[in-house]
């Protein structure tokens, strides 16, 4: 069997790749770029005020600058706001997949029932990368970032047939070689963050779908028969429950109707709509944003730009005993003339 949907795969992890790298490599500049003026904006409230003749009060510098310096303040809240939301995004991914492979792999066999152990032993697969939990339930998923393993219940053994049950250990091998447990969570965590780009949701869809087809090519390739392969997601399929989208773990049953469409038409390949209204409206959305925080920063260098970090000139006047200082707010600077 032509590894057809293994290239597809491959080639929409390189693009999504692309754009999570192109994105966050974005978003790293804009952040940087807003803290580093607010950072100078800092320095002209902290110490310029001092060395500038001790005459420019925070008043003025507001007054001059009224809209830059509350999108500092918005922006910095903002950007404080998603640094958190990111964090607690991350630990809320992790946790809730750690905690549903614990509740599996707490019960976890010490030894395997003999028809997982002669199965594995025909596939001269490692036992050490395969976890049978002592749970009813037909259960099999691919876990782990670093070392992916596969885990399987009693209970899906039970009720598959060595060669089913092979099929199934072979689509997950898949899986274990590719990663795709460490792969789904950064898909999954980039989703999560910038949700609101046009099309992200059917590019990592479409990975999913490719990324389950290509591992039943695997599995038929290396098993040599396609009716196992469909009786075992028959089997599985009636079993299938709601889990929680944010679990970064490659099941079985995640995808069936594209596997079972292709089993019935071995010239089925599956279409993902990017385009469309929804699409444009993001991408709308997304340019304004992207021009209102280029005019932002454009705004802040000129301003920036524009005041004088020296020190007083002292002009010679009338000794009446007082000083006064005339801020030069014309050409938005704030070099200030002391006179006597």
């Amino acid at each position: 069997m032509e590894m057809t949907f293994r290239r597809k795969q491959q080639y929409s992890y390189f693009r999504l790749t692309i754009i999570m790298t192109a994105v966050i490599g974005l978003s790293v500049y804009v952040f940087a770029r807003i803290w580093q003026n607010a950072f100078w904006y800092g320095r002209i409230l902290g110490h310029k005020i001092q060395t500038a003749c001790g005459c420019t009060e925070l008043s003025e510098l507001i007054i001059m600058h009224p809209i830059i310096f509350g999108s500092v303040l918005a922006l910095g809240v903002l950007a404080g706001t998603a640094a958190l939301l990111a964090a607690v995004k991350f630990y809320t991914i992790w946790s809730q997949t750690r905690k549903f492979c614990r509740l599996y792999l707490n019960s976890a066999k010490a030894n395997h029932s003999a028809k997982l152990k002669k199965t594995l032993k025909r596939m001269k697969f490692d036992k050490q990368r395969v976890a049978e939990t002592a749970c009813d339930d037909p259960v099999v998923f691919c876990y782990g970032w670093w070392k992916p393993k596969i885990c399987v219940s009693s209970g899906l053994v039970a009720i598959l047939h060595p060669a089913e049950l092979e099929t199934v250990l072979r689509h997950e091998e898949q899986h274990v070689i590719s990663r795709e447990p460490a792969k789904l969570f950064m898909f999954k965590y980039f989703y999560h963050l910038y949700f609101f780009l046009p099309g992200l949701k059917t590019l990592i869809k479409q990975y999913e779908t490719f990324s389950e087809m290509a591992a039943d090519e695997w599995a038929v390739n290396m098993v040599g028969n396609k009716k196992n392969l469909a009786r075992a997601v028959w089997k599985l399929s009636e079993t299938v429950e709601n889990r929680n989208v944010n679990l970064s773990l490659s099941f079985f049953t995640s995808i069936v109707a594209e596997r079972v469409n292709k089993f019935a038409d071995n010239g089925y390949m599956p279409r993902f709509r990017i385009w469309g209204r929804g699409f444009a409206l993001g991408a709308g959305s997304v340019v304004v944003i992207m021009l209102l925080v280029g005019a932002f920063i454009m705004d802040s260098d000129r301003a920036l730009a524009m005041h004088n970090f020296g020190g007083c000139s002292i002009e010679a006047g009338p000794a009446d005993g007082r000083t006064a200082c005339a801020s030069n707010m014309a050409d938005h600077q704030s070099t200030s003339t002391c006179r006597q």
